[in-house]
């Protein structure tokens, strides 16, 4: 690449700004209550709890940030699970 197109790829900017939440959340699993919190960061008030069964365990969002993956570890019965949700409405 030549100082000229570098320059013009500069001007332009990124292609696509990735998505940014309205209100950004916090995920809690919480492995003792058997259920998800979703904690709202400018407030840090819970604002939503979804129960989702024993012992969840890891979390994670996809690159977009619209869904969020909740493992299920359940160490005292069946095998574990994966659940997904939709991040803006944890459902």
């Amino acid at each position: 690449m030549n100082l000229a197109t570098l320059a013009l790829l500069a001007a332009l900017g990124p292609a696509a700004d990735p998505p940014r939440p309205a209100a950004p959340k916090l995920y809690v699993a919480n492995s003792l209550g058997n259920d998800l919190h979703v904690i709202d960061t400018a407030t840090n008030q819970v604002v939503k709890r979804v129960e989702v069964g024993p012992q969840p365990h890891g979390l994670v969002t996809t690159a977009k940030g619209d869904r969020l993956f909740l493992t299920i570890e359940n160490t005292a019965g069946d095998a574990g699970e994966l659940l997904w949700f939709d991040s803006r409405t944890a459902s």
